[in-house]
Formats: C-alpha cells, structure tokens, sequence
C-alpha cells in the first residue's frame, strides 16, 4: 500500500477493515463499498442503499454491509451480483444504524444513533437519545444488548472476545463493556475521556487491548488498556483500521472538506493515509 495517501475520487471514506489481503471500507455518503489492493488501486465492490456504514464478513466469506438509513444489514454472498438482507434492525435500532463489528463465528454488534430528541436544540451534540447496541446472532436474529449510549459509533472487540469498546461521539468518551458468553452485555463504563469537542469516531483494538481511535476534530490517538492516551498522530482522519502484511500498518481515512453540505453534495475530497504502529492488529 502506498505511503502516504490512496484513494482519489473518493468522498467520505469510512469503516475500514483488513481482509483477504487488502483494505475494505466505504464511501459512506456515495452509497459504496470499495476495496483497494496492495498498490493503491480501488475498486467498486457493492452498493449500500441507505448510505454504507460498517463492515464485516461471516466465516463463509459472505460480506456483511450497513445500509444505514434503512436499519438494515446486508449480506452478499461471493460472486452475486447483488446483496439480500441478513437482518432487518428497524424493530429494535432508536435511529439510523452506523458502524458494526463482526465476529468469527458470524455474530455482530452494531450501533445506531439514537431516536432525535424532540427537546435538544436544533444542531445540538445531545441532539439524539440514549440507545442501546444491538446483537445480531449469524442466522440474523437481532436484539438490544447492554445498557444506554450516546450515539455510539466506532466499535470494536478484543481477541479473546469478552470485552468490547465503543466510541461516543457526541459525549467524547471511548466507553468499555463486557462481553457474557451468550452475546450479552454488561454495563457501559468510561475508559477514557476525550472531552466533548474530541468527537472520537472510528476506531479499532490491537492486540494488546489498546485501542486507536480518530477523533474527528482532533488527533489519532492510542488509549492503553488502562484507559491512558499513550500516543497521538496529527491528521483528520474519521476512521482507522490496522492491518498490512504485519498488521502493523494503522490505516487512517478521512476528509477534507469546507462545511457539511459539502460533504452530503460529494464535494468533499477522501484520502487513506498509512502510518507504521508498533502493536498488530489481529482478526476479531
């Protein structure tokens, strides 16, 4: 992978993941899933209707995809031409459904936004309920799990698959949750505090427990299992992934742009930066 920046032509590149060799991620607001080779070369994978949120795949290489307006998780199979849904989240998800992450034996937790609040201020960071996550087994079968969030948005699982984390964006928390043995959640709890104007977005676990996250006002930054912020990469990025032959190249996609507006118009200018990290990733 090229090292520096990828991707020309892309809008909103978001929800990155390493898989068979190569990064995946979206293009959230073009409604695309896209995944770019070795050399830097992108390609058009699938369509999102909804806008495309997280990624993920089941063990049978089957892709999962967020359709994030819809409620709907979409799967494609290796080979169709187009995807089915896998589960329909609209029952149980206060708002628009937004990042994922799939396990190896085909279950998932995804955020969502949060039902608007009819009592916040237009355009204020509060602006939406408190939800829940939301567990969906492999056979697709969805259910809220653990106690309430703020916009939870990133989200990402250790390797022994018993504590999970997830970014909320509005509240500048990276929260840490347990994981019980059939998918369930225990209570929230803070690891760290960002402050409110961080806005921790994407982010993704190593293989030690740290956590990196992108805060899309701010840095890149790794929190240590002990909630500590240990170490910080200057950029604008949204989203992070780790992988890379090693594992060891922390993927960072983010945007330029001059308001919002230009961003839901497409009129916003993507890029994939790569940095070299010391902690691998690893396979949730």
């Amino acid at each position: 992978m090229p090292e520096v920046r990828i991707g020309e032509g892309l809008s909103w590149p978001e929800n990155p993941r390493w898989h068979g060799g190569c990064l995946w991620f979206t293009d959230m607001f073009a409604k695309r899933v896209c995944r770019a080779d070795p050399d830097g070369n992108v390609t058009d994978v699938a369509v999102a209707p909804g806008n495309a949120g997280g990624l993920g795949w089941l063990p049978g290489g089957d892709l999962l995809m967020v359709s994030m307006e819809e409620r709907r998780i979409l799967r494609l199979a290796p080979g169709a031409a187009e995807p089915v849904v896998h589960a329909d989240l609209s029952g149980v998800a206060g708002g628009p459904v937004n990042d994922m992450v799939v396990l190896g034996d085909g279950s998932l937790y995804a955020g969502n936004f949060g039902a608007p609040d009819p009592a916040a201020e237009p355009g204020a960071a509060d602006a939406h309920l408190p939800t829940r996550l939301i567990h969906v087994d492999a056979r697709g079968v969805a259910r809220p799990v653990g106690g309430a969030l703020r916009f939870p948005n990133g989200i990402a699982v250790d390797a022994a698959r018993t504590r999970l984390v997830v970014a909320e964006s509005f509240t500048g928390r990276v929260m840490e949750i347990d994981i019980a043995a059939d998918g369930s959640l225990g209570d929230p709890r803070v690891l760290a505090d960002l402050g409110a104007g961080a806005n921790p977005d994407g982010l993704c676990m190593d293989a030690e427990g740290g956590v990196w996250v992108a805060c899309l006002f701010a840095d890149l930054v790794r929190i240590g299992p002990d909630g500590a912020i240990v170490e910080r990469i200057a950029t604008r990025a949204t989203a992070c992934a780790l992988g890379g032959e090693d594992g060891r190249t922390l993927f960072a996609l983010g945007a330029t742009y001059g308001t919002f507006q230009d961003v839901y118009a497409l009129r916003s200018r993507g890029f994939v930066e790569t940095h070299r990290v010391a902690i691998p990733g690893f396979l949730p």
